[in-house]
């Protein structure tokens, strides 16, 4: 598996796609949901790069 360094759409498998392969955490679907229909800081401690302990 080889890590994303530059913006884009990618077309990867699911266990690639839920590897993260950034080098900076990545805003998934999941994430962009809470998001939206919640906060920011309900975002950032669901994720899970972000907030290694949840």
């Amino acid at each position: 598996m080889s890590i994303i360094t530059t913006p884009g759409i990618y077309d990867l498998p699911e266990a690639q796609y839920h590897a993260d392969p950034c080098p900076t955490p990545s805003l998934s679907n999941s994430v962009a949901r809470i998001l939206l229909d919640e906060s920011p800081m309900h975002a950032h401690f669901s994720h899970p790069r972000l907030n290694p302990e949840s």
